[in-house]
């Protein structure tokens, strides 16, 4: 079992926060909680869908509790469907 430390830490909104007044529907689904062993760091994962007039995007975010930060990453990665 893992220690706990009784803290919780709010996670900053990401890169959809610096996106243009002209989006009208953003998509977030959450994937995936989990710790990195090898960097010894806590991650969660999910999958963004921005949708507006000029164009759609769709990408994965990356966010490391070690750095605070998210990190954008363009692959193709299957969703999880419900």
């Amino acid at each position: 079992m893992e220690p706990s430390i009784d803290q919780v830490k709010v996670i900053p909104p990401g890169l959809f926060g610096h996106t243009p007044k002209a989006v009208s529907v953003i998509g977030i689904e959450y994937h995936g909680f989990g710790y990195d062993h090898v960097r010894n760091d806590y991650k969660v994962i999910r999958h963004m869908e921005i949708f507006s007039i000029n164009k759609n995007e769709c990408f994965w975010e990356i966010y490391s509790l070690k750095s605070d930060s998210w990190k954008k990453k363009d692959f193709d990665m299957p969703q999880r469907r419900t």
